[in-house]
């Protein structure tokens, strides 16, 4: 028996049932319960304070972590992966020491096997704030290091659409690594005087367990 021979199709579109409104509604559908954009939703914060609320209920812990992801690639998942793994031992401590039983005192399987358990129980909750298109030209544009172009190469919501999306197969199964993304941009008119007019502000608002900074150097301030 010969191979099987593709139908082959031309560059472009093929059918009415593939057309860009139809990809773009599979796309939106998919990030639509995880994306929480103030801008064209005036429920959104709200909508995300109630999340945390709801995990906080649950026995669920909050990692939180920020970024411009533009052009989004391999290293941004693995921070993204890494940035919910290092949660774990904070969740372990939290739900499941024992005096016996430190984190310390596990033994390399125990704790992989734990992390295992983290991750498909999904116990383990982060929240991205996307840099906003505005904080974002003002900072990266015409930088001779960032290829000396105007910034950024993707609108915020294409940014948050690619993240959004990020995941791992483990054991047979998808497990998304971003529960909820939003946006911070303190050169955003119409997102001052709110949560997410700044990361300090989305921070405090989110009020996550664990922080993660995506700084090569120290802050120099305090976060109060």
């Amino acid at each position: 028996m010969g191979l099987l021979q593709p139908e082959l199709w031309p560059v472009g579109f093929a059918e009415e049932d593939t057309s860009a409104e139809t990809i773009r509604s599979y796309l939106d559908d998919s990030c639509e319960p995880r994306f929480y954009n103030p801008l064209d939703d005036p429920s959104a914060t709200a909508r995300l304070e109630g999340l945390r609320g709801e995990w906080a209920n649950g026995q669920q812990s909050v990692v939180f972590t920020s970024g411009v992801f533009d052009v989004f690639h391999g290293n941004h998942r693995a921070y993204l992966l890494a940035a919910k793994l290092n949660t774990v031992p904070y969740h372990y401590r939290r739900f499941d020491e024992t005096s016996d039983n430190p984190w310390e005192a596990l033994s390399p399987e125990q704790r992989k096997d734990y992390t295992d358990y983290a991750i498909g129980a999904r116990v383990i909750k982060q929240v991205v704030s996307i840099d906003g298109d505005a904080g974002v030209a003002a900072r990266k544009s015409f930088d001779p290091t960032k290829a000396n172009m105007q910034r950024p190469i993707y609108g915020w919501v294409s940014r948050a659409r690619d993240v959004v999306s990020a995941s791992i197969m483990r054991h047979g199964e998808t497990h998304p690594l971003v529960d909820a993304v939003t946006i911070h941009d303190p050169e955003q008119q119409e997102l001052a005087g709110t949560p997410h007019s700044s990361i300090l502000n989305i921070g405090r608002f989110i009020r996550p367990d664990v922080w993660i900074m995506p700084f090569w150097k120290p802050l120099n301030k305090e976060i109060p």
